[in-house]
Parts: structure tokens; C-alpha cells; sequence
């Protein structure tokens, strides 16, 4: 399945390397880390969208490392948000 097919994806676009995916999901609240969460989440599109666990860099569970402006002109905005 595509990662813009789950119901979970809120936002996907290329990484601002241009070598990546950034997806932001949907996730509900609770008393987790920011590295607790990625790991989840990582776990959630690897058996979702059988992505090899290879192409998850882990890595980028480090809070510092977080991207919040993204430039892609073909980025992939959810119809759900209700902002399209």
C-alpha cells in the first residue's frame, strides 16, 4: 500500500536532501517519546506499506534532527484535513 493511501498519513513529501520521504502521521496521544513514537511509527509503514526496515533511517528519531518546513511542490496534503 502507498503511504499516501493510509488513513494515518496527514502530510508526505521529499526530504529536503531530495534522497528521502518525510511522512507525518496521525497518531493518538499518549505518555510517549518523541523516539518511542518515530519507532512506532517506523514499525506501523514497514508492516503497512512492507517498506524493508533498511529504508528507515532511525537515526531521525533524534528531536534535533526534525524537519518542519518542507519545499516540494508535489508534496501530498491529506483531503481529510479539510485545507485542499
Amino acid at each position: 500500500m502507498s503511504v499516501n493511501a493510509l488513513p494515518e498519513t496527514v502530510m508526505s513529501f521529499v526530504s529536503p536532501s531530495g534522497d528521502g520521504l518525510k511522512v507525518l502521521l496521525r497518531v493518538k496521544k499518549t505518555e510517549l517519546t518523541h523516539g518511542q513514537y518515530y519507532e512506532q511509527c517506523a514499525r506501523f509503514l514497514i508492516d503497512a506499506c512492507k517498506i524493508p526496515p533498511t529504508a528507515i533511517d532511525f537515526n531521525c528519531k533524534d528531536l534535533s534532527r526534525a524537519c518542519f518546513l518542507p519545499y516540494d511542490p508535489n508534496c501530498y496534503l491529506s483531503p481529510k484535513l479539510g485545507l485542499l
